[in-house]
């Protein structure tokens, strides 16, 4: 029994390489004797596919924990990443609603307190709202390349990319481009 209790407690040190290589043994054993079948190798034979199982399962729930972790942290991040989203619009909603009523309170004139003040202007911001209406020639294309099509691509022969991204700036365009929408709202400097 207590010998019993020792192979208990090495196969629970003995990695999955361990046992396979003790595997490989006993076929080389059993190849030895000529196929021969003895008891003695019959059990260890037994003993170790049983081990292996065990360790194979072992293999296979860590495995399966670590997929679990994985797609619970993955749910969490989506979470986490929509709810500071929407902390940050509420923020600038905030923001600029201050604003806009410090600029109407204001009158045209600054409001100095003892530590701030506030100066009105008029806020522009500009974005291009549709990148269909800007000329090629002045669009970046932004492509991303897997391994074989970097290969294909050096030896000359046709790709199949997916176009990642296209992307211009606005100081690159006109004055007045109809893909520019332009934003003029009241708003307040803080000093």
């Amino acid at each position: 029994m207590s010998g019993n209790k020792k192979q208990q407690s090495v196969s629970n040190t003995e990695t999955l390489r361990d046992i396979l290589l003790r595997k490989l043994f006993l076929e080389q054993e059993l190849y030895d004797t000529g196929g021969e079948l003895t008891k003695e190798l019959e059990l260890l034979w037994e003993s170790t596919d049983i081990e292996l199982k065990d360790k194979i399962d072992s293999y296979g729930y860590v495995l399966d924990n670590l997929v679990g972790e994985r797609e619970k942290l993955k749910a969490a991040k989506t979470q986490v990443v929509s709810r500071v989203s929407a902390a940050l619009d509420r923020l600038d909603r905030t923001e600029d609603s201050m604003k806009r009523v410090l600029h109407k309170l204001s009158d045209g004139e600054s409001l100095r307190g003892r530590l701030y003040s506030f100066h009105p202007f008029m806020s522009k911001t500009s974005q291009i709202r549709d990148l269909d209406l800007v000329d090629k020639k002045q669009v970046t294309i932004t492509v991303e390349l897997n391994q074989k099509d970097w290969e294909d691509l050096i030896e000359g022969r046709n790709i199949n990319y997916a176009i990642k991204k296209r992307t211009t700036r606005i100081k690159d365009l006109p004055i007045n481009h109809p893909a520019i929408e332009t934003k003029v709202t009241p708003s307040v400097r803080v000093t």
